[in-house]
């Protein structure tokens, strides 16, 4: 297969494979390019999220230029460079450019081996895969290290704001400040710099999943509503739409964490309800009408599938009064029926494959139904640690016998690393068409891990580092 691509590339676009077994982009290509568009930002002076592409080598040899490049490649693949604000690319050359990249990518990755998962300064944490060896006993320390570093190294790395990552923590980890002490310092910072800073260009989910992560700050760090968080709400709800709920038809899904309207919605809904006091002291008309078109929304609204029917939990745990009783019920019955007999639950067993998103890739699809597990997939720590985290928000008691098994099985689950073990379902597999990296980074072990912690602080299992004020 590396033959094979090595070929294609040198067939396409002239890159070179040395006697070292190096490859290296089309500089006649992309020279050109780069200058006109991309080093006015990405220059030797200042440049834009640390990427300087003024002495970015061609050769693709060292997993530093590999990741730089994919940088480049992404950045133009979802059109989010150059800027808006800037002249746009020629379509055939910005077409020619993201080929030639992702043919000579592909190539480029097998002859280093697999890339770290984070990566930073002074971070680096291997690459997430199925063979990572079981801990021997379970590790919080360790849980906990991962999630701190890995939340760091990508802020440190690119100025996103990603559900998989940044997102995760700032939602999930200030809510464990009392048990494992405060979140890192410097994921606030990156939220805040983009509150302040990062221009009104980005997607909807982009909007909410930042006001999340403030007001999770706010209300599980600080115990008080900072202006960046109430700034940051206003800007949400200018994004929302009609029907009470935020835009996500240009996403590029990641199953499970970023899937349909409803979900983000849901999310949208945490961010309202965390941030201390902002709900109770709300003056603005067109902010109170928001958040009465998102209750109608939700309260209105018809899972489509089993697991945004579990997310109909949160909805009642956020909004009482949104979901009615009975709706509850079906929702708790649903994940007490789902649970399998190892004690776990599983992702791919809450929707079709097909039925996941509006919008879903047909490779995708293709891949989750072709898989040797397809018609009994087994169990996963993100869906475990969710069901668990529902259902003890809905008052199911800690010593319930369902709690306790699925809390077993977190246990006996965690990697060396710390980390639990999830495949991205995004883009699964490795085949001409998808896109470099995207299945080899595993992100959804991050997802995963942040919820199965929260499970286990939810059912007593961690040990608190900091005395409880």
């Amino acid at each position: 297969m590396k033959a094979f691509y090595t070929v294609i590339v040198m067939l396409l676009f002239g890159s070179l494979a040395c006697a070292e077994e190096t490859v290296q982009v089309n500089s006649k290509l992309l020279s050109g390019f780069i200058k006109e568009h991309c080093l006015q930002c990405h220059g030797a002076s200042d440049p834009e999220g640390d990427l300087r592409l003024d002495n970015l080598g061609p050769e693709l040899s060292t997993q530093e230029s590999i990741r730089n490049w994919h940088r480049v490649f992404n950045a133009l693949r979802n059109e989010k460079m150059p800027p808006e604000d800037e002249p746009r690319p020629d379509a055939g050359k910005l077409k020619a450019v993201v080929d030639h990249l992702y043919v000579t990518l592909s190539a480029a990755e097998p002859l280093v081996g697999r890339p770290p998962q984070y990566k930073a300064e002074g971070i680096e944490i291997p690459d997430a895969n199925a063979e990572e060896p079981l801990a021997k006993i379970f590790s919080q320390q360790a849980a906990v290290q991962y999630l701190d570093d890995g939340a760091v190294a990508w802020a440190n790395s690119y100025r996103c704001i990603a559900c998989h990552t940044s997102g995760t923590y700032m939602a999930e980890r200030p809510v464990l400040t009392k048990t494992l002490g405060p979140p890192r310092e410097e994921m606030l910072k990156s939220f805040t710099d983009a509150v302040n800073t990062q221009a009104a260009s980005k997607g909807d989910f982009w909007y909410v999943w930042r006001s999340l992560g403030l007001a999770q700050w706010d209300k599980h760090v600080t115990g008080k509503l900072s202006e960046p968080a109430a700034a940051a709400l206003r800007e949400m709800f200018s994004r929302q739409q009609e029907d009470g709920t935020w835009d996500m038809a240009q996403r590029r899904i990641q199953i499970p964490h970023v899937t349909t309207r409803f979900e983000l919605a849901v999310q949208a809904a945490r961010a309202v309800t965390a941030a201390p006091g902002w709900l109770d002291n709300l003056e603005e008309e067109d902010l109170r009408q928001g958040v009465e078109r998102l209750k109608t929304y939700l309260r209105e609204h018809e899972p489509r599938h089993d697991y945004e029917l579990a997310l109909m939990l949160r909805v009642d745990t956020l909004l009482p009064g949104v979901v009615t009783p009975q709706e509850r019920d079906k929702a708790i019955a649903m994940l007490r029926r789902e649970q399998l007999d190892d004690g776990g639950w599983s992702t791919r067993r809450m929707s079709d494959p097909s039925n996941w998103s509006l919008r879903l890739d047909p490779r995708l699809v293709g891949t989750l139904q072709s898989k040797p597990d397809a018609l009994n997939p087994g169990s996963d720590a993100y869906m475990t640690g969710l069901a668990i985290v529902l259902l003890r928000e809905s008052g199911v008691p800690t010593a319930d016998r369902q709690i306790q098994r699925g809390i077993s099985w977190l246990k006996s689950r965690q990697r060396q690393s710390g980390r639990w073990w999830l495949e991205s379902l995004t883009f699964p597999v490795r085949k001409p068409g998808d896109t470099p990296g995207d299945k080899r980074r595993h992100f959804t072990t991050y997802i995963a891990t942040a919820q199965a912690m929260r499970a286990l602080d939810l059912c007593g299992e961690l040990e608190p580092v900091i005395s409880s004020k």
